[in-house]
């Protein structure tokens, strides 16, 4: 059994976070860094989500959910 941690920066601060690719938050982006539904996919630390939440919260907007994983090693065949 092997396991593997993706290394990257988070879209929204540019902070350097390690997680699991198929779990993180994420955000579309086209190649001028905007959000685009067919952009490709970046990942969001788990501050801003939580910032992002508490600003969704205050909105009475659905939470982002975060799985348990997202920031765990990630399992590979």
């Amino acid at each position: 059994m092997a396991y593997m941690m993706v290394v990257g920066k988070c879209i929204a601060c540019h902070a350097m976070i390690t997680f699991n690719a198929d779990l993180v938050p994420s955000v579309r982006v086209g190649p001028d860094g905007r959000p685009s539904p067919t952009g490709h996919r970046e990942p969001v630390c788990w501050n801003c989500v939580n910032g992002l939440n508490a600003k969704r919260a205050r909105a009475g907007m659905p939470l982002i959910t975060i799985h348990k994983e997202a920031y765990e090693p990630q399992e590979v065949e």
